[in-house]
């Protein structure tokens, strides 16, 4: 998924608005500084007793509207940042899968980012309008949500998976690479979409953490579901960001394939991914 054209009015709004906020603090602390003289114009004077008078509600009001305008811009990002990293998605989708048999848009590559905040996830450029309440399934939980994906362009997902620290609690593989910290593969899952029965939708659930009411769900809407998976944890400064999730509907991704076209990329990733965390 990619931003829409809203979070990029958004972000530049709030630039507008810290601009706005940045001359009008400048404006009415410069004002201040100075004293009416009786030399002065009348008008002049009126102007700088009423800055005098208001510059005491002015100036916190605006450093307080400053501070929104930034944490608002830097929730969504740059886009031109945002731009860089669908970019970067698109080109790992494309090396890790070039010469398959099947078509390009039977494999995807997709970006996670790990939210503990309810707020996060309902306001930033990531909002899911789906939220799987449940037992150990709270907003503080923790979560990966899906904030890239290669070649989609819409923010339309509504799948998020349980991410806490514990590894026996995560959900899918995106949840227990996060969890794990480490490389994970699976492959030759059962083709669920061509033989739907109760043994494969039992056997695909076990095998990627997710509910079997989650897989037989994606089967009656039509939703196909990949047939191998590669989980990749994502640092940023040292810590842990999210995840990148390849899947096709291939039986078989090539992992050692996965981690070097990863290798050469991961650099430049974690250091945009600093500039939106």
């Amino acid at each position: 998924m990619r931003r829409s054209r809203w979070n990029t009015c958004w972000f530049n709004v709030f630039v507008v608005v810290q601009w706005l906020s940045i001359v009008v603090i400048a404006v009415f602390g410069g004002v201040k500084l100075l004293t009416p003289s009786s030399e002065w114009h009348a008008v002049t004077r009126e102007v700088v007793n009423w800055v005098h008078s208001w510059g005491v509600v002015v100036i916190p009001a605006f450093t307080s509207i400053l501070a929104f305008a930034k944490a608002g811009a830097s929730t969504i990002g740059p886009p031109w940042i945002w731009k860089l990293i669908d970019e970067i998605i698109d080109e790992l989708r494309d090396h890790v899968f070039d010469g398959q048999d099947e078509a390009l848009h039977h494999h995807r590559v997709t970006l996670f980012k790990h939210v503990r905040s309810n707020l996060r996830l309902i306001l930033g450029p990531w909002r899911s309008p789906y939220w799987p309440w449940g037992k150990g399934r709270h907003p503080w939980s923790g979560w990966l949500v899906p904030i890239s994906r290669s070649k989609h362009t819409t923010i339309n997902s509504k799948t998020v998976f349980l991410a806490p620290d514990d590894a026996d609690n995560a959900e899918g593989i995106a949840g227990h690479t996060w969890a794990r910290d480490v490389t994970l593969p699976i492959d030759s899952l059962p083709d669920v979409n061509a033989d739907p029965s109760e043994a494969n939708i039992q056997e695909y659930s076990n095998r990627t953490w997710v509910s079997v009411e989650w897989v037989r769900s994606q089967v009656q809407n039509g939703k196909p579901l990949p047939r191998s998976l590669v989980g990749i944890p994502i640092e940023v400064s040292g810590n842990r960001w999210g995840v990148i999730v390849f899947d096709s509907r291939s039986p078989e991704i090539k992992t050692a394939r996965v981690s070097r076209q990863f290798r050469l990329v991961g650099l430049t990733l974690g250091h945009l991914l600093k500039r939106v965390n």
